[in-house]
This record gives structure tokens, C-alpha cells and sequence, in this order.
């Protein structure tokens, strides 16, 4: 199946951007059931974990801010 990505929505949490994300059909530009993921990134884009749900996804921003304080 051909499929495409689609942001659905950002967030930034400090140095940290949360996307949220789905695929879609190629075909007919219709999202895949169950296929949205919550991705936490570094602004430079690595990306460093991808998550289920955005209280997880920002629980791990937050967690990944305060030990690269540390």
C-alpha cells in the first residue's frame, strides 16, 4: 500500500518539537486507521522517540529536558 505522511499538528516543549502525525492512502488521501503517532524531535530533526499518545509523548520531553540539564 502507498502511503504518505501527514503532520497533523506541532508542539515545542524547550529545545524539543512533538509532532503529531498520520499515514494516508496515496491513493485516496484517506487516513489509516490507527496509524497516528505523537514523535518527539530535536530541532536540529533527530528524531528521538515516537509515542502513542501526547501525555506520553510530552511526559518524555519533559523527562529528556531535565536529565540533558543535568
Amino acid at each position: 500500500m502507498n502511503t504518505e505522511i501527514l503532520i497533523l499538528n506541532t508542539w515545542t516543549i524547550g529545545e524539543l518539537v512533538i509532532t503529531k502525525s498520520c499515514e494516508v492512502s496515496a491513493l485516496t488521501g484517506k487516513r489509516i486507521p490507527n496509524s497516528i503517532v505523537y514523535s518527539v524531535d530535536e530541532f536540529e530533526g533527530d528524531n528521538l522517540n515516537c509515542f502513542g499518545t501526547l501525555a506520553e509523548a510530552k511526559k518524555y520531553a519533559r523527562e529528556y529536558i531535565k536529565e540533558d540539564v543535568k
